[in-house]
């Protein structure tokens, strides 16, 4: 799929674990394209893959945490906040489900929550880590896939352009690495 090409499916030493670019397209194309919950979990697979974001920074995220102009999101992080830079595609499936999506799945509660479950309300790392693990599963993966694992996929990647270590933690929001 173009914009998530992570080509040199040989995984840094050490991370033999992590999924290859076959493993990565099928894990996004067993995610349904025309459902509600399809739109928010393409969206969600995006940005662990895309930007590296942890799982947490991911449910704690309100839709005024999504720059459209900058392609940004600002996470909460720590004691912080930490920005994130968005990819075209990375931008296209979030611009999608929050346009599109997000507002039929918000019942009749209000919630400032990015990303919602079946009853309107914000997602919890728990349900997150059940998509991902259920994608996976769908796909063939015959190992474990865990949020954490396709945030490595982004990692390895940025170390496999050239970042040095301390590149890549920082780029993570490691602190103190």
């Amino acid at each position: 799929m173009e914009g998530r090409n992570l080509s040199g499916a040989v995984p840094l030493a050490g991370q033999s674990d992590l999924p290859n670019q076959k493993e990565l397209d099928s894990l996004f194309s067993q995610v349904p394209g025309s459902s509600e919950s399809g739109a928010r979990d393409r969206a969600i697979l995006e940005l662990f893959i895309s930007c590296g974001i942890r799982v947490n920074e991911l449910v704690n995220l309100d839709c005024c945490d999504f720059c459209r102009a900058d392609a940004q999101l600002s996470c909460r992080s720590g004691s912080g906040r930490r920005i994130l830079s968005l990819n075209p595609l990375a931008m296209e499936t979030i611009s999608v489900y929050l346009t599109h999506t997000r507002p039929r799945m918000l019942k009749s509660g209000k919630t400032e929550a990015m990303f919602l479950n079946y009853q309107g309300k914000r997602l919890s790392r728990q349900s997150v880590s059940k998509m991902v693990s259920r994608y996976a599963l769908m796909a063939g993966i015959n190992r474990e896939i865990s949020p954490q694992t396709l945030r490595r996929c982004f990692a390895d990647q940025v170390e496999k352009s050239g970042a040095d270590p301390e590149s890549v933690n920082r780029i993570l929001g490691r602190q103190g690495v």
